[in-house]
């Protein structure tokens, strides 16, 4: 019996010396990890300080105030290496980026493309040569392209833009590029930095500008915008963060009843554009470009976001349709794409704009869609760049 006693305690004390084990190995990865999951979080936080105090301090050496558009770009303005080394950023003499001029010296044996839209036609943390409107350019030897992209503008200052150089850039072909927030920001009377906007509503069926002259820009807001992006930032990385986010159930931007009138807002301003393009000899078409929060199966997919989106593009190819403007979506396109080469096409910025990469594969998917849906777009064999 005695024997027998101590062989038991022997086992018990093997198996507590195991089980101490396990558990030791265990909190060791706990902490290996934590200790990893730290280190990684300090990294990234202190190049999201660093890529801040680069952004606020260059951020508006491009632009100024304006007091119809709330902002535009500074003409003749070249600052090189402003998104980093070899990413320089160039206002022509016209105020549009790019290194050419090209108002007042029309080449009639070139069809010309304006390409209008937000930051994403803009190329924002791409070089020149590497915004989609510039890549799309060497896609055929008879087509110019002007890349009319404005950082922060919504549907709205886009089109008041466009219609102020309308008679001067002369465009045999109007590409208005847009993303959902675009219509958003129709209502909204401040950017985050500090810049007022116009803003626009429907009386009657009829356009309204509303907040003109936009008053100058508010220093405060770059203290605001800080302040989000840091919220936005520690969400998005820090495991802690995002644990008490679910907690506490923070609200996330959600469809409110203002978004169907901007909605209609936007369609109007569609409209307007489609009118004066048929009366000055302009080929319309618009483009609907998703961002990384509305594409499926990504790191920061964002269902809502999702529903929005598919339901403002259902709405703007039900208009088109009627109206017989080409309407391209992109979101299949992206959405068929490997996640894991979709992402590549997405910046580790906050607002993930596209990458060197994303805007050869816009410009490449708009080349093929205009070669086949643009009357007025030269035919060629898709897919490859020739040289001019």
């Amino acid at each position: 019996m005695t024997e027998c006693a101590d062989k038991r305690k022997r086992n018990i004390s093997v198996a507590k010396k195991l089980l101490f084990s396990a558990c030791a190995v265990v909190v060791g990865l706990v902490m290996l990890e934590g200790l990893c999951s730290v280190s990684w979080f300090m990294i990234g936080f202190n190049r999201f300080l660093q890529s801040k105090r680069v952004v606020v301090a260059a951020k508006d050496l491009h632009c100024q105030h304006d007091p119809q558009l709330g902002w535009n770009h500074i003409p003749g303005k070249r600052i090189p290496d402003f998104y980093a080394p070899g990413r320089h950023i160039t206002i022509n003499q016209d105020g549009l980026r790019g290194q050419d001029n090209y108002i007042g010296r029309k080449d009639t044996g070139r069809i010309r493309i304006v390409c209008l839209g937000n930051s994403n036609t803009l190329g924002y943390g791409v070089g020149d040569k590497d915004t989609y409107p510039a890549r799309l350019e060497t896609y055929h030897k008879r087509i110019q392209v002007m890349n009319m992209g404005q950082g922060g503008y919504s549907l709205g200052q886009s089109y008041l833009w466009y219609k102020r150089l309308e008679q001067k850039v002369e465009a045999d072909i109007l590409l208005f590029t847009f993303i959902v927030d675009n219509i958003r920001r129709l209502g909204a009377i401040r950017t985050p930095n500090g810049y007022s906007r116009p803003t626009f509503s429907l009386e009657n069926s009829r356009l309204v500008l509303n907040n003109v002259p936009a008053a100058g820009k508010l220093d405060v807001g770059d203290r605001i915008m800080r302040a989000g992006e840091m919220r936005i930032f520690l969400t998005r990385r820090s495991a802690i963060a995002r644990t008490v986010e679910k907690l506490i159930n923070l609200p996330k931007q959600q469809r409110t009843d203002s978004d169907g009138d901007l909605l209609q807002v936007a369609l109007a301003i569609f409209a307007e554009l489609h009118r004066s393009a048929l009366a000055n000899g302009t080929q319309f078409a618009i483009v609907l470009l998703p961002t990384i929060q509305e594409l499926p199966n990504l790191e920061f997919s964002y269902r809502p976001g999702q529903e929005l989106y598919h339901g403002v593009s259902t709405a703007v190819r039900h208009f088109t349709g009627e109206k017989q403007i080409p309407f391209l979506d992109l979101y299949p396109a992206l959405a068929a794409l490997d996640p894991k080469r979709a992402t590549s096409f997405f910046q580790d910025d906050d607002f993930h704009h596209y990458t060197p990469v994303g805007n050869q594969f816009l410009a490449r998917r708009i080349h093929e869609w205009l070669s086949q849906s643009v009357n007025r777009y030269p035919r060629s064999q898709a897919g490859r760049p020739v040289s001019h």
